[in-house]
């Protein structure tokens, strides 16, 4: 290369890095990646919570009918899987149901 071109180069990755935007800050996606995760910590923290309750409140209901422990136990489990599919498969079939009245707009 000529002296000419090296200075041209010099010149362009100047032109280029003048107006770059300034270099990440490590620290801070550090703190927001940690903030986000303590967010789904607590959110997985409460459902679990609630799905405990709520097994331990259906298997109580359960065996205070009569029904003996290990009933109660399995109605418990079964009530609480129907309750868990309804709630993951309402919003599967809402999301559906979108796309399928507005087609265009999922393109």
């Amino acid at each position: 290369m000529t002296q000419d071109q090296l200075e041209e180069d010099g010149r362009i990755a100047r032109a280029l890095t003048a107006h770059a935007p300034p270099p990440l800050d490590a620290m801070f996606r550090i703190a927001v990646l940690e903030r986000r995760e303590r967010q789904r910590y607590r959110r997985r923290s409460r459902r679990l919570l609630a799905w405990s309750s709520a097994l331990a409140a259906l298997w109580v209901i359960g065996f205070n009918l009569g029904v003996g422990v290990f009933a109660a136990g399995v109605m418990a489990i079964l009530v609480a899987s129907l309750v868990g599919s309804c709630l993951v498969a309402i919003p599967v079939a809402i999301q559906l149901l979108r796309r399928l009245a507005h087609p265009a707009a999922t393109k």
